[in-house]
């Protein structure tokens, strides 16, 4: 999971954020000490984690400059074209690389 920490495809990535109750410490540390519950599974939910894309590929009237006002019909029309984007792009690598 470190590998992404500073960076990834896009360019930058969610990074931990150190809250007391979840994250208790540093995250390097909490893994290098492997001071965590261990489970088979981790489940987590996220409210907005469509808008992290808008921020790199904008859409229409979506700019990373300035704090345009989106509608949630646009934002949910964009995240749409953006998920089909990716899915055909890497459908498309994987075509031509085999």
């Amino acid at each position: 999971a470190l590998e992404f920490y500073n960076g990834g495809s896009i360019g930058y990535t969610f990074v931990p954020t150190i809250d007391a109750d979840f994250i208790p410490y540093d995250p390097e540390q909490i893994l290098s000490k492997r001071d965590f519950k261990r489970c088979r599974i981790s489940l987590g939910v996220n409210k907005d984690e469509g808008s992290y894309f808008n921020v790199y590929i904008p859409y229409e009237n979506m700019s990373i400059y300035s704090w345009s006002y989106v509608d949630y019909k646009t934002f949910q029309h964009a995240i749409k074209q953006i998920r089909f984007s990716f899915h055909f792009q890497s459908v498309l690598s994987c075509s031509t690389t085999k």
